[in-house]
């Protein structure tokens, strides 16, 4: 296979922003020897990659950039701090939006981000693509940014990432007739890329431990659902289909899912499920707590 100059520039500076979340920062000689670059080779990248906004300079004593880079100076001087490179944490590039079955939440985010979570605006997930998108233009008038890179929507079921459509979802069954990237497109102007939700928190977790490159991330709460990681990347089916854990079936249980089937394990061992097995064993009971069990599991509150 032939690769043309522009190719080699693209998958270069891939290469380069793969290895800068990795390392969070480093100098730019730190950073071409990592990836196997000659110096001018990944200065003239990183130069094209500040004047975009998608990398930042910053002042680091040398003592840590020496511990970054895993180089020693001689004597060990203290000089002037060095030059250090990261991913751009200033400007809001892109929206993350989290559709969830009782809460859709959103988080401006910059390039560069921190473990901690940002969602700082929220409103019930309604029944309705509807009413979903007229919460969506109340939510876009909250935040400052009009203008994103690209949009992020994490979202539960069975999902054809490729094209962008909800293929089945047991518990928002809303979804699966409408068109999530148009409703969200007609609120803001950006590609919108539609992942499913345990896909989306791995590439988080990832995100955060740039360093686990191989693991098995299995969540409950709203549903069950799980995804592994392999070298760093995703693991994806010929189907689209990500660890359907929740919808296996457990004998002996006679509990109705969303999804249509009778028994499956989310019933069980999801937030709703250990609810309503912690109230059928409970023998002191009070008679409230059947509804009040309905009112968590479908609001995630307690009224």
């Amino acid at each position: 296979m032939v690769i043309v100059p522009s190719r080699m520039g693209r998958l270069n500076k891939r290469a380069l922003l793969g290895r800068l979340q990795i390392m969070g920062t480093a100098s730019r000689a730190g950073l071409a020897k990592s990836i196997g670059l000659s110096q001018p080779t990944a200065g003239k990248i990183v130069d094209q990659l500040i004047e975009m906004g998608v990398v930042e300079e910053v002042d680091v004593p040398p003592a840590e950039e020496e511990a970054r880079d895993g180089e020693l100076r001689s004597g060990g001087k203290v000089g002037r701090p060095g030059r250090m490179l990261r991913l751009n944490r200033t400007p809001i590039r892109f929206l993350a939006i989290q559709l969830g079955v009782t809460d859709t939440s959103f988080a401006p985010l910059p390039l560069g981000v921190s473990g901690e979570d940002h969602w700082k605006l929220h409103f019930p997930t309604p029944n309705s693509a509807t009413v979903w998108q007229q919460q969506l233009r109340k939510t876009a008038a909250k935040i400052r940014q009009k203008h994103f890179w690209g949009i992020l929507v994490s979202v539960p079921g069975i999902i054809d990432e490729k094209n962008g459509r909800v293929l089945f979802s047991p518990n928002l069954h809303w979804t699966e007739g409408a068109n999530l990237t148009e409703l969200i497109q007609a609120v803001w102007a950006a590609p919108v890329i539609l992942l499913q939700e345990e896909r989306a928190l791995a590439l988080g977790h990832q995100s955060v431990h740039p360093t686990h490159d191989g693991f098995l991330l299995v969540d409950f709460g709203e549903g069950v659902g799980g995804t592994i990681v392999i070298e760093g990347k995703l693991y994806t089916n010929p189907l689209p289909l990500s660890g359907e854990v929740g919808h296996t079936l457990v004998r002996g249980n006679q509990r109705p899912c969303g999804c249509g089937a009778i028994g499956c394990l989310e019933t069980l061992i999801s937030t709703r499920g250990l609810l309503q097995t912690f109230v059928a064993n409970s023998s002191q009971a009070p008679d409230t707590w059947p509804a009040l069990v309905e009112s968590i599991s479908e609001h995630g509150i307690v009224p």
